[in-house]
């Protein structure tokens, strides 16, 4: 082990980053929730209980991506649909 990999130094996160961050988790929930809501073995009033939830979640997105682009980034339709993959390793 070297000193490097013990004291690895984090780049400082940026504005956009963590709105990136926020707009993945956001992203997760929608599916998340979108799923327990197309699952036909969960009863309809139950699944129903949680339309508040994902429409609460997609007003989230919905101002996310808002503020992303008033950042000055132009997100892509990929982007958009899957995230920004912030959860994984290295550099951004």
């Amino acid at each position: 082990m070297t000193y490097q990999t013990v004291y690895k130094k984090e780049k400082p996160k940026t504005a956009l980053t963590l709105l990136w961050e926020l707009y993945d988790k956001a992203l997760y929930r929608i599916k998340d929730i979108g799923s327990y809501i197309d699952d036909n073995s969960i009863p309809y009033q139950e699944r129903e209980r949680t339309i508040p939830s994902f429409e609460k979640a997609l007003k989230e997105v919905n101002d996310l991506i808002q503020k992303i682009e008033y950042k000055g980034y132009k997100m892509t339709k990929n982007e958009r649909l899957n995230g920004f993959n912030t959860d994984r390793e290295g550099d951004l």
